[in-house]
């Protein structure tokens, strides 16, 4: 195991480290997604997500991220190994630090070209380090484990940089990325669709005999991630409302970078029908991912509709200019 794992985690940074029977289909990216985009005034300060589904473990151990500049997975640009995860934590991130050719992470002024070089163009970066990316260029990215006793090896994802207020689509929220709920909750709750949770306003039929139709139930304590189809922006006034359906229920609101945080909290509200939030609250300008979180007491006991009821996420204030994310 000790072999296996110094193998994975302590090789050169220009060595592609080998790992013997992995599993290659539990790891999955996060952020930014295969083929997706990073904001592209993230890119002094990026970072990657990457989530692990086993039935075998529950996701702590030792990671290693990896970042190149071809899609084969050869030319290594930069990496992190030892990267700890946390089995309370969703995923597993990287913030690595970039440096520049006039500025090394450790402070001293030296020029990359002074480091030993890697290949023709690309030049050796100490452990956690990543040249200042092209915002025209193509990236990839993949990450290896060893977690309990099993190694786990991701395919190479690709992501290029993208002005978020360029990005279009409806006002609405138009993906939902994670639903969170206890396992004991969600088997009593009946309005599990998350789909219903996107899109216009359409719940309805509610009464004595039905629980109606057309939302998604949070579950007490639960929480849902949603993707906007516009880039919601901080005008004057709410920017983002929440229709909430059947009674009046405690939501919080948070903004984040990406589905996988960091995330800034915008307020709890008592719902009836709708509430509305403004990203001024947070100090952000714009923001595309929501989590939308059901308030009450999360170890109340469940019934079918319990918690707050989503119908839909509306944006009231978005983006429309470009140089409005500038």
């Amino acid at each position: 195991m000790l072999l296996t794992l110094s193998i994975i985690m302590s090789c050169a940074a220009n060595e592609v480290p080998p790992i013997p029977d992995p599993d290659t289909n539990a790891l999955a990216a996060v952020w930014p997604e295969d083929g997706g985009y990073m904001d592209e005034n993230r890119v002094e300060n990026p970072f990657f997500a990457i989530s692990i589904s086993s039935s075998d473990t529950d996701g702590s151990g030792e990671y290693r991220f990896e970042l190149y500049s071809d899609s084969d997975g050869v030319e290594l640009i930069g990496y992190q190994s030892g990267i700890i995860s946390q089995s309370n934590e969703p995923y597993v991130l990287w913030y690595p630090t970039v440096v520049n050719s006039s500025q090394s992470s450790n402070g001293i002024e030296e020029t990359l070209e002074s480091r030993e070089p890697i290949n023709n163009d690309i030049f050796a970066l100490a452990d956690g380090e990543v040249p200042l990316m092209d915002i025209g260029s193509t990236y990839y990215w993949r990450v290896k484990a060893f977690v309990k006793g099993v190694a786990y090896i991701s395919a190479i994802y690709s992501f290029s940089f993208q002005n978020m207020c360029e990005i279009g689509g409806s006002t609405y929220a138009e993906r939902v990325i994670r639903w969170d709920v206890r396992d004991e909750c969600k088997a009593l709750v009946t309005h599990t669709n998350t789909d219903d949770a996107l899109g216009a306003p359409n719940a309805g039929g509610h009464s004595d005999d039905s629980t109606g139709h057309g939302y998604l139930s949070l579950g007490y304590g639960g929480s849902i991630v949603v993707e906007m189809g516009k880039t919601v922006y901080d005008w004057p006034g709410n920017d983002l409302l929440a229709w909430e359906y059947i009674s009046i229920e405690w939501v919080e609101m948070y903004a984040g970078e990406s589905p996988a945080g960091p995330w800034y909290y915008l307020g709890r509200r008592f719902c009836e029908d709708w509430c509305g939030w403004d990203l001024g609250y947070a100090g952000l300008k714009y923001a595309r991912f929501f989590k939308v979180v059901d308030g009450w007491d999360a170890n109340w006991e469940c019934h079918e509709t319990a918690g707050a009821d989503i119908d839909s996420i509306q944006a009231t204030g978005w983006a429309d200019d470009s140089a409005l994310c500038e």
